[in-house]
């Protein structure tokens, strides 16, 4: 309020100051052309000027410091020390350098390509299902693919899905990644027998094997016993009844209509996708818990 009302009074005084330097140099102007001589000196004008200009820089000066002191009036913002906390920093993530990237799947025959780009150069053609190490770009719409010399090419993100398991140096030497989780162990291990073939009744994960033997032999593995059949597998277990609430490792039961009965199962990998032996593909392999397979998704067990 101070502060404005000096800022005011300021600027008026001023310009009236202003005014009246004009208007004496233009009276002078005046006088001369009509052959009378004006009654103050040209020092005296040249004086009064600057005397002018001088108490426009006193009256400058003083309304600075009125205002300083209006504005160190302004009461603190309240604070409740209590409540105020110092924010914590971001904590940086480390990165693994054995790791390569994410466990990928391609979702149908699609190219690789050596830019982001559909008419660049084909490094490599995928085949549908085939497995392939990924990594986010930063073009979300596509995705980088490692290849065997170590390069990288491109993919379209919508022709590629990423699984929920990094893959790791040693991973591409042939062993399976390993977590601490008894799930996160069981789902990796499925993936360690994608491509053996399928064969009803079979119980061998290398030679041939049907889902319920799939699954009985990989949990028998771990030395947990379940029965050979699906049907009878599903009364085993915690109910895991959303899902939402599906982790790796859970087993997923599907409904035969033929049969009348529980006639499938698959390992839930995470990320929506599970692993299991299917008849149709003639192999162990990955699928997307999609429509199709929700339309006869029975029961889910832990």
């Amino acid at each position: 309020m101070i502060a404005g009302l000096a800022w005011a009074i300021l600027l008026v005084v001023f310009a009236c100051m202003l005014l009246l330097v004009l208007l004496n140099f233009r009276i002078a102007h005046l006088l001369k052309e009509s052959g009378k001589r004006y009654p103050w000196t040209r020092v005296e004008a040249v004086a009064l000027t600057v005397a002018t200009f001088t108490l426009g820089a006193v009256l400058v000066l003083v309304v600075r410091v009125l205002f300083l002191e209006a504005t160190t009036r302004v009461a603190p913002a309240s604070i409740d020390p209590q409540a105020a906390t110092v924010p914590a920093p971001e904590p940086v993530a480390a990165v693994d350098p054995d790791v390569l990237g994410n466990l990928g799947q391609a979702l149908e025959a699609t190219p690789i390509y050596a830019d982001t780009n559909t008419k660049a150069r084909i490094f490599y053609r995928a085949k549908a299902f085939e497995y392939l190490v990924v990594q986010e770009f930063k073009h979300p719409e596509w995705r980088k693919v490692l290849l065997q010399n170590g390069e990288f090419g491109y993919v379209q993100s919508g022709k590629v899905a990423s699984l929920p398991y990094e893959v790791t140096k040693s991973d591409t030497k042939g062993r399976a990644p390993s977590t601490g989780a008894r799930g996160d162990r069981l789902a990796h291990s499925s993936l360690n027998y994608v491509g053996t073939p399928y064969q009803w009744g079979g119980e061998d994960l290398e030679r041939g094997v049907d889902s319920s033997g799939f699954v009985q032999q990989l949990f028998g593995a771990i030395g947990v016993e379940l029965p050979r059949t699906a049907a009878e597998q599903v009364n085993h277990g915690k109910v895991v009844d959303r899902l939402e609430n599906l982790q790796p490792g859970d087993r997923l039961y599907f409904w035969d209509p033929k049969r009348g009965k529980i006639g499938h199962t698959g390992i839930y990998l995470g990320n929506g996708y599970f692993s299991h032996a299917s008849a149709a593909k003639g192999e162990v392999t990955t699928d997307l818990l999609g429509e199709e397979w929700l339309k006869t998704l029975a029961a889910a067990r832990r």
